[in-house]
């Protein structure tokens, strides 16, 4: 059978991709095994999710994801094909942006991103709107510490402060925790690093371009180890020789001929809608996929961060971060967690609170 197998989020329309989805699957006629993510079944599958997981998370997107994942069995599908691997390879998130644009891509001397009066001020301001979207989404930004010496490995790339996004502060800890001398001043970033062969890092200081710095930095840090069709050894070996402009490609289009772009982008600023990821790749399939999907930027599977106080998810989470709970783990300071799950629930809701104290559940 072939077909498509999805999940989304019923009422959030501005986080459900299921309309962009059905309009895909219309049009390739093919059959759609597809599993509604409600209020009621985020609390209901969260504790086997968190069971499965094998590392603390920031989104109830993972919650989503267990879900479908229970649908192949369900119905009797015993392959499926996934299209992980192709923003990795392909430079299809934002975070390789502003790496893209660090240096020139001399592979590419006819790339308007050649110009080097047009590259810098795009550098600027796509580093700034970069930073500007990571906030609306409530990630954790580390613009307070000064560039240790280890992050010059990598020419000062922002991959290892973008895995680190969603990573506690240290105010979520408890005071001893705070106070211990090996941890006082500690940089996540520097921990990125060190985890990185020393081969690589000599090739990031003096052989590879910024952008593919970046994407090995982040597959070693986030690809899992599946048999997908994107990351098949010859494809892998061929990607790795592509140039950076051919990944991620200048190419300014006019707003009224963009169509629709996902919450994501509604409020990036001019410079990011200047360059367009997974160039190649969009090419490449142009007559196979719509187009709707050729024109549409990268969108990340995202759940909603604002729920009802009161709701289902709400009393999950009283019930599971108590007082008791919290201190039994004996590092983590109770008053800040309170406070992060109070204001998680107003009636506003702040979305870093939300995410702080649901990395601190998930782990």
């Amino acid at each position: 059978m072939a077909g498509t197998i999805r999940s989304g989020f019923s009422g959030s329309p501005e986080w459900d991709l299921g309309c962009v989805a059905e309009r895909t699957e219309d049009w390739l006629g093919v059959k759609v095994i597809k599993r509604d993510v409600d209020k009621a079944s985020l609390a209901r599958d969260f504790a086997d999710t968190a069971y499965h997981c094998e590392h603390h998370h920031f989104d109830l997107n993972c919650v989503a994801r267990f879900a479908l994942s229970t649908l192949p069995r369900e119905h009797g599908v015993k392959v499926v094909l996934t299209g992980d691997g192709a923003d990795e390879h392909f430079a299809g998130s934002s975070y390789f942006t502003s790496d893209f644009l660090r240096e020139p891509d001399l592979s590419q001397p006819d790339s308007p991103t050649s110009n080097s009066e047009l590259r810098k001020s795009m550098y600027s301001a796509v580093d700034a709107e970069i930073k500007a979207l990571f906030r609306n989404i409530g990630a954790i930004q580390h613009e307070h510490l000064p560039d240790s010496e280890a992050l010059t490995d990598d020419n000062s790339s922002v991959m290892p402060a973008s895995l680190v996004l969603w990573h506690p502060t240290t105010q979520l800890f408890a005071p001893w925790v705070r106070e211990l001398k090996d941890y006082d001043g500690q940089d996540c970033r520097d921990t990125v690093m060190a985890s990185l062969a020393p081969e690589a890092r000599a090739k990031m200081r003096s052989l590879w371009h910024p952008m593919h710095s970046t994407h090995y930095i982040w597959n070693k840090g986030s690809l899992a180890n599946a048999r997908t069709p994107f990351l098949d050894y010859h494809l892998t070996e061929y990607v790795n020789k592509l140039p950076p402009s051919v990944k991620l490609a200048y190419s300014p289009v006019p707003n009224e001929e963009q169509g629709e772009q996902g919450p994501l982008w509604k409020n990036a600023g001019s410079a990011l809608h200047l360059l367009k990821e997974k160039w190649i790749l969009r090419e490449a399939v142009r007559a196979y996929i719509t187009t709707e999907l050729c024109k549409r930027r990268k969108n990340p599977f995202l759940a909603p961060t604002r729920w009802p106080r009161g709701g289902a998810k709400h009393r999950l989470f009283q019930g599971l971060l108590t007082r008791e709970a919290v201190e039994a783990l004996g590092f983590l300071d109770y008053a800040v967690v309170e406070e992060a799950l109070e204001r998680a629930y107003n009636p506003k809701g702040d979305t870093r609170a939300f995410r702080k104290w649901y990395m601190l559940e998930r782990g």
